[in-house]
């Protein structure tokens, strides 16, 4: 019961829905317009679809009892328009049969009546006959039957039942035959025949519809859908009529009958509207394109369970085209009842929804569909015709591009400047002269330029080429045009097409064009699978040719002139074919599917997944595959849904008819090998599929990235073990893709034999990992399978790296604890034959092995030794090697000159000056390397105590060691002992800085010469330290120098403790007032030591300013002294007045004292003696008495007296 209430609630009928709310404006506006007595004609209006019908029914369950409503319809679904007799004719008759022919008795119109109590009424009739045949039979007996008889009685009442009879009889009959009319009556040959009367209807059977109006009590007559036919005649009659019934006396005083119209607006225009009508109800439309998707919404809700849910976006997009309740429920009935007998899972309701849709629009054109005709059938036979017209075009185009190649091929030209000067050559031997070039519009164009076709493009197009020497000579005519050289080096080409095929020879420019020819391919086999709306949207005239023939389900259209693009219905035909919901599939809705021989459930359900697009998986069963195929198109072949084992076991096991099939399906597995859907089909073909062999090889003969496909697809592992398995080991070994596979095999061995989720090849797939020579990364993965581990160390068929290696040492007997450290060596005593495959591949196992273990720097000095000397390898992996072992070379004899840079560089060579001095004369090393070596505190030292032993010329040597004591950018005690490992004293200063020439000298690495001394003149602490270095020397030769001894080197020289006095006294000899400056350090310094100079070397300048800053008295008293012996008295006097006052007074009374003339009795205290009078001697005693030496002083005549002091100073 339960089950049979849900299925109900699948179901709406299409019964106006009442509209009778509570205080519904509609109600009070009948009412009002019905209890107006002034009111006749009312017209409810709204389009078609806006509830009308509705108001009314609503009206209908509401209406007073004094409302006698009598309904009248008027819908036609013919395709031709009905005459107005035709609408008139059945509105009388709706009119007349409304009433029960007891109601109007006297009715013209006749009908079939049951009859009333039919064996009573035979038995009467019967009974009369009996009585009439009695009465006439016996007539003369009864009128002999005497008066007043019992016989008299009897016959009394027989003849009264016999007359009430027969009034009854004639009664029935004369009702019978009121109003009966007869158009013909024939007998026989006899015709008689009455003229057809073509008056209105209405006005001709005006009396009937009085009479009915009497005989009724109906006062609503409501019309419906008398705006169908368009023929405004019939309501200027009704109002007529209505009229006439509302002023006939007959119908009754006081009876008010009026008229209701159910129409839509546009039936009238304004003015006549509201002229012709009494009162105007509107009905705004309850539904409307804009709710309508409410109302599919709602039917959704209570639609059957679905395998599949609709479209939402074309239930929202098909709602703006459905405007009508009654149509939207009516497609959702058709709907339910398809999908249930249909019933099937497979195909997509919502394409389904939009046949119904399509059925209830174009009724008659969906009917033609399962005859094969109509509007929608042929659109879809045109898809043939659109698709075979693009493929012409992209055939079309397809050649071009192939004769471009052709052209571009057969172009001899290899260069664009070959083929300009082809024509220039030509153009030559036209020439009866020998010339430079040619003239075009006075401009001169030199062969020697023409090397492109912008240089030649000047010429194209002269009809008379001129010639030329220079700009400054006049032309000769060649007597040809360029077009005619172009003919005769070309008669198919020009000039211009050739460059440009020119162009098109690089290879970048030719794949340019095999991509455009590979699109081209791939577009025409895509056009197999576009569907109709494809086309048509590409195509848009198609569609309207189509659309066009659609007019005759809408004359009432095409009647009033209006453009049929306008009307609603073409517009949804448009949607749904170029939306695609309408296809050429739609053989898959209309129908419900009978097995029979050679085509089951199964092989319709594959059939109908594929026509409807839908999601196809790969192990769907199909039973006929040959009847599948058969039924299957090239593009299907080129699909997803190719991609089922049964059909792909079929394909594999075929004959040659169906080799196509078999091409086209490969050829979409290689397109489309990445993709999910193919990838999950292998998957499931390699368990469920009978023909393994059969692909696999089908695959590598047929497509060279068949490898390079797997590896990079997502069931590698599984695919390759396949392969391995089952294909043909000739076919893998000689396949272009072999490369990748021994890659993808070398690298990941592991997975595919020690993988649990993955059936690992048998024993016979190591035969093919030998034959393509595989070389697996690690061993450690294949660890596991001790037969593989061991077939592929005896066959060497691995990577020579770090892991394999120690894996293969592991795998010996003997001792290999030290295997990290002395690898190599370790390997040599375990295993021969795998140190011979080592030996072939040395340079991969320096690079994957040696150099890659940090603790593989140990190797004994003969395999570094093997290494370096070997004539395969590349200086840069030696290099490499050299960084990585710890050995270091004691010398560079066994090693070539083109490692001794990187040597140096990494300190793996032992610092003598023997390898300093190869590298330094070797044109592969830099020496700025040299420099950064010897820079080394280890390397210098090492240097310092190494004796220097060399072989080369004198030249060679010599530039060695001026390159060392050039050597300005190192360290000070680098380059010290440098110097030192040299032990060579130099004559000349190097170019280095100061502070290291201050070291040679110290060092005494430096001779001393008058050319060395004077380089020292602007670097006083140089020369000082020079002077120091040679002090004896400079003592023998000091004449030399005397010139050249600065104040500060003086200074230096007088404060070190360490130089003889001899020395300095020397040194003193040869100063002179500049030297000494007016420094008085100096002055102080050298006094004591410029007494002891022999006399011939005094001079009187540098004692007078000695004693002037000496601050030594007694020192000055001795220079004093000195000064007095040796220069003029008066001198002296001068000199003794500039220090009186610096000295004490006692020093200067013994300077008196030294006068050897009358001066000195100036030093006789308590005296006055005189001396002469001069002016020095004057300015003496002046000089003594201030410095408060003396007392009083007298010039007497020409003597000088003075009064000495009686105490001699303290």
């Amino acid at each position: 019961m339960d089950q049979n209430k849900k299925k109900h609630e699948w179901f709406v009928d299409l019964a106006p829905v009442s509209r009778s709310k509570d205080g519904c404006i509609y109600q009070s506006a009948l009412n009002f317009g019905i209890k107006d007595r002034d009111i006749y004609n009312i017209a409810l209006t709204g389009p078609y679809g806006s509830g009308k019908s509705s108001v009314i029914k609503g009206y209908k369950e509401n209406c007073p009892d004094d409302v006698k409503l009598l309904e009248i319809s008027l819908a036609s679904f013919e395709n031709e328009q009905p005459s107005g007799a035709e609408i008139e004719l059945s509105i009388l008759q709706q009119m007349i049969y409304s009433a029960p022919s007891d109601a109007l008795p006297y009715s013209r119109f006749k009908r079939i009546k049951t009859p009333k109590k039919p064996i009573i009424n035979a038995t009467a009739m019967t009974l009369w006959i009996i009585g009439a045949l009695i009465l006439f039979q016996y007539s003369k007996q009864i009128f002999s039957i005497p008066l007043w008889s019992g016989a008299f009685y009897a016959l009394f009442f027989f003849v009264t039942a016999f007359i009430f009879s027969s009034w009854w009889l004639i009664k029935h009959f004369y009702l019978s035959a009121f109003g009966a009319t007869f158009k013909k009556i024939s007998l026989k040959n006899i015709e008689v025949e009455k003229d057809v009367d073509s008056a209105s209807i209405l006005n001709k059977h005006v009396d009937e519809i009085l009479y009915f109006f009497e005989q009724t009590e109906y006062n609503l007559v409501i019309f419906e859908d008398l705006d169908r036919f368009d023929s405004p005649d019939i309501f200027i009659k009704l109002r007529e009529l209505n009229t006439l019934i509302n002023k006939c006396h007959s119908v009754g005083n006081g009876r008010h009958v009026q008229f209701l119209y159910a129409l839509k607006d546009s039936t009238f225009n304004e003015r006549q509207r509201t002229k012709f009508f009494d009162f105007i109800i509107p009905v705004v439309p309850v539904i409307g394109t804009a709710n309508s998707l409410d109302v599919i919404t709602q039917r959704c809700k209570s639609l059957p369970e679905l395998k599949r849910p609709l479209n939402q976006d074309f239930l929202r997009d098909v709602s703006d085209f459905l405007n009508d309740a009654r149509l939207i429920h009516n497609i959702f009935n058709e709907f339910v009842i398809y999908v249930q007998e249909i019933n099937d899972k497979n195909i997509d309701p919502t394409f389904l929804l939009a046949l119904m849709i399509y059925k209830n629009v174009f009724g008659k054109d969906f009917e033609a569909l399962h005859d094969s005709e109509g509007v929608f059938y042929d659109l879809v036979n045109y898809k043939k015709a659109l698709l075979e017209c693009r493929k012409s075009d992209f055939k079309a185009e397809l050649s071009k591009l192939k004769k471009l190649i052709e052209d571009v091929d057969n172009e001899r030209a290899r260069s664009e400047s070959e083929l300009v000067n082809s024509y220039v050559g030509e153009l030559i031997k036209h020439s009866p002269n020998p010339v430079l070039g040619v003239k075009v519009n006075d401009h001169f164009y030199p062969f020697s330029r023409m090397n492109t076709f912008k240089d030649i493009e000047p010429l194209l197009g002269q009809r008379n080429i001129g010639f030329a020497q220079t700009s400054n000579h006049g032309t000769f005519s060649s007597g040809k045009s360029f077009a005619e050289i172009e003919k005769k080096i070309d008669p198919n080409l020009s000039l211009n097409e050739r460059v440009k095929l020119v162009g098109k020879k690089s290879y970048k420019a030719k794949a340019t064009i095999n991509s455009e020819i590979a699109d081209i391919k791939e577009r025409i086999q895509e056009l197999e699978q576009l569907k109709l709306a494809d086309f048509l949207r590409e195509s848009p005239k198609s569609m309207d040719q189509f659309t066009s023939k659609l007019k005759v389900f809408f004359h009432s259209y095409q009647d009033q002139g209006k453009d049929i693009s306008d009307v609603a219905p073409i517009r949804l035909f448009r949607f749904l074919i170029l939306s695609g919901y309408l296809n050429e599939d739609y053989a898959l809705y209309i129908a419900i599917f009978r097995e029979r021989d050679g085509w089951s459930a199964n092989d319709r359900l594959f059939n109908t997944i594929m026509k409807s697009r839908d999601a196809a998986k790969p192990d769907l069963v199909i039973d006929h595959p040959k009847e599948v195929c058969v039924r299957l198109k090239n593009s299907d072949f080129s699909s997803n849904y190719v991609l089922n084992v049964y059909l792909f076991d079929y394909l594999l096991n075929s004959s040659e008819s169906e080799k196509d099939g078999q091409y086209l399906a490969l050829n979409y597995v290689k397109n489309s090998f990445n993709s999910n859907e193919t990838q999950d089909f292998f998957s499931l073909y390699f368990s469920k599929g009978k023909r393994l062999k059969e692909l696999c090889n089908a695959l590598l003969e047929t497509w060279t990235e068949y490898f390079d496909a797997v590896i990079n697809g997502s069931n590698t592992d599984q695919h390759i073990a396949i392969i391995l398995d089952c294909a043909d080991m000739y076919l893998i070994e000689h396949h272009e893709g072999v490369d990748e596979l021994r890659r993808y095999l070398g690298e990941n061995l592991a997975a595919i034999y020690a993988n649990s989720s993955v059936s690992a090849p048998g024993t016979y797939s190591y035969d093919v990992l030998n034959i393509i020579g595989i070389k697996v990364s690690d061993l450690t993965s294949i660890s596991e399978n001790p037969s593989l581990l061991s077939f592929i160390h005896a066959h060497l068929l691995f990577k020579i790296n770090m892991s394999n290696i120690h894996v293969v040492l592991g795998l010996s007997a003997k001792n290999t604890s030290e295997m990290y450290s002395h690898t190599y060596y370790l390997l040599t005593e375990c295993d021969e034959n795998v140190t011979s495959y080592v030996n072939d591949n040395l340079a991969e196992y320096l690079e994957r092995v040696m150099l890659c273990n940090e603790q593989n720097r140990e190797e004994p000095d003969w395999v570094v030794s093997m290494i370096i000397q070997d004539q395969s390898l590349s200086p840069d992996l030696k290099r490499r090697v050299i960084s990585h072992q710890n050995h270091i070379f004691r010398s560079l004899d066994k090693v070539r000159e083109e490692l001794w840079q990187h040597l140096l560089q990494e300190n793996k060579v032992a610092p003598t000056w023997s390898t300093i001095f190869q590298c330094f004369m070797s044109q592969q090393v830099d020496n700025a390397l040299v420099v950064a070596f010897i820079n080394e505190d280890k390397a210098s030292q090492a240097l310092r105590n190494d004796k220097f032993r060399v072989e080369g010329s004198d030249e060679q040597i010599s530039n060695f060691k001026r390159f060392i004591y050039n050597l300005d950018e190192v360290p000070d005690n680098i380059y010290e002992r440098l110097n030192l490992g040299l032990n060579k004293t130099l004559r000349g200063f190097p170019i280095v800085s100061n502070s290291k020439k201050l070291l040679l000298v110290v060092r005494g690495l430096l001779s001393f010469n008058q050319e060395i001394y004077e380089q020292t003149e602007d670097n006083p602490e140089l020369r000082v330290a020079l002077i120091k270095q040679h002090y004896s020397k400079f003592q023998k030769e000091i004449d030399i120098y005397a010139g050249a001894i600065q104040h500060d080197v003086a200074l230096e020289l007088f404060q070190d403790q360490e130089l003889p006095e001899g020395f300095k006294i020397e040194l003193s000899g040869i100063l002179n007032v500049e030297i000494l400056g007016t420094s008085a350090e100096l002055s102080n310094l050298v006094s004591p030591y410029y007494l002891k100079v022999d006399d011939s070397r005094l001079s009187m300048e540098v004692i007078q300013r000695l004693m002037v800053v000496v601050k030594d008295q007694d020192v000055g008293i001795g220079l004093f002294k000195k000064f007095l012996e040796n220069w003029a008295e008066d001198e002296a006097k001068e000199l003794l007045i500039r220090v009186v006052k610096r000295w004490s007074k006692k020093t200067v009374m013994k300077a008196i004292e030294l006068f050897p003339s009358a001066i000195s009795t100036l030093g006789n205290y308590g005296k006055q003696p005189s001396i002469p009078y001069t002016e020095v001697n004057n300015r003496l005693v002046e000089a003594l008495q201030e410095a408060d030496c003396v007392g009083k002083v007298k010039i007497q005549g020409s003597e000088i007296r003075v009064y000495t002091k009686k105490i001699r100073p303290v």
